[in-house]
């Protein structure tokens, strides 16, 4: 069963619950819903084929039904709220919430061997497409700049000893988990001299690749702390959003590195 979090229509959610359990459970049928939800039974089919929308005073049953807490209640609520909003201002506002609810629920990781050397996160990211099983002299050339196969072997070594990678029915080796996050507070050494790499390659990526496969832009201005704080959420909400366009991804054919940066040009904020 897909997660919740992997959608963003809510009927097709239930659907794909519904197809699950009866392909797992015969008892389970539209008659078993309604005999613990009260939602009749006809009315739910034509929910599945989204011809209609599930009442408000019925979403709790459901939802117990299907057995979703917490974050991922939240976001079931907060998704049918958003397929049935007829409102622009309110659908953007939702959508933002969703984007919040989805980034929330990664799973957090703050070990120092993840970060200590930039490849090591890229690899984990290019196992999504790549298949690897023990050719690391190939692995390590699709990098740019070109890393070696001792460090390629390094990075699957880091990666398997911390469970973020295993092989698949095939062999290859994929990432455990479809995202991580370091959550809010970047506190250690390790993840301070990851960020100062990756801003390194970002400046040597102005003369390694032509404009057209690069976006690097810069701004500066004068403001407020009280400004500097609402640009500071605007950045983490285009993170939010930049992760839920990834997710939607089904053609990935590469791994690029994004870096928001803002720092003081004046002593002001020291």
């Amino acid at each position: 069963m897909e997660s919740i979090y992997s959608f963003l229509e809510y009927r097709d959610f239930l659907k794909v619950h519904f197809d699950t359990q009866k392909a797992t459970n015969p008892v389970f049928s539209f008659r078993y819903v309604a005999s613990k939800t009260g939602i009749d039974s006809g009315f739910y089919a034509k929910i599945l084929t989204k011809q209609k929308h599930l009442g408000e005073q019925k979403i709790s049953a459901l939802a117990d039904l299907i057995g979703l807490t917490g974050k991922e209640r939240e976001y079931f609520y907060t998704l049918i709220q958003y397929n049935r909003s007829r409102s622009e201002t309110v659908t953007r506002e939702l959508f933002t919430k969703l984007i919040s609810l989805k980034s929330s629920a990664g799973t957090t990781v703050d070990d120092f061997r993840y970060f200590s050397e930039w490849y090591t996160i890229p690899v984990r990211e290019i196992l999504s497409h790549f298949d690897f099983r023990d050719n690391f002299k190939e692995l390590a050339q699709t990098f740019s700049p070109a890393i070696t196969e001792r460090q390629a072997s390094n990075a699957i070594r880091t990666l398997k000893e911390l469970a973020m990678i295993a092989p698949d029915e095939h062999g290859y080796y994929r990432p455990t988990e479809t995202k991580l996050t370091t959550g809010d507070q970047w506190r250690s050494e390790a993840v301070r001299r990851f960020q100062k790499q990756m801003i390194a390659l970002a400046g040597d990526s102005i003369e390694r690749f032509p404009k057209e496969s690069r976006d690097i832009s810069t701004i500066t201005l004068s403001t407020s702390k009280k400004s500097l704080e609402k640009i500071r959420d605007r950045l983490a909400q285009a993170r939010r959003e930049i992760v839920e366009i990834i997710a939607q991804d089904e053609e990935i054919d590469g791994v690029f590195q994004i870096n928001m940066q803002i720092f003081p040009l004046t002593g002001a904020h020291r």
